[in-house]
């Protein structure tokens, strides 16, 4: 039914001897071609955002920074949107997605990526989309 995970040698860029490589799971959600599309993305981005990313880390903002803020902005949005101004609202969603846009990024130029770092932006955007998806109960509508 599952399948063992695959596994990558990852050598420390700090070392010149492959005897102090280590095997880690190589843990992917991804399909080969979506996988490589993926990628493909992935260094675009870093390329187009370079100059961003190397200000927020010599600001010492960290992906984490990122994620809790993009976290706090997603989550702002539905409270704002029903009971005070829908156009703060509006800027505080696109503020979630531009932020949920950098976490991973800086993650990746700052050397600092991982599954966890990954898992739990995905958990905390898949929060912000079940309390968006719990808006309309709170307004007393039907979905």
């Amino acid at each position: 039914m599952f399948s063992e995970p695959e596994f990558e040698s990852e050598i420390d860029p700090k070392s010149d001897s492959e005897s102090d490589s280590k095997s880690v799971p190589k843990v992917t959600c991804y399909s080969e071609g979506d996988g490589e599309f993926m990628h493909w993305s992935q260094a675009l981005r870093g390329r187009l955002l370079t100059p961003f990313l190397v200000v927020m880390a010599r600001a010492g903002i960290s992906p984490n920074h990122l994620t809790l803020l993009s976290l706090a902005t997603g989550l702002g949005f539905c409270p704002v949107f029903i009971w005070s101004s829908k156009p703060v609202a509006f800027g505080l969603l696109v503020l979630h997605v531009l932020l949920d846009g950098l976490d991973g990024p800086l993650a990746r130029y700052s050397n600092n990526a991982s599954n966890k770092g990954s898992f739990t932006d995905t958990t905390s955007d898949q929060v912000v989309v079940t309390s968006r998806r719990g808006q309309p109960w709170f307004q007393g509508r039907n979905v």
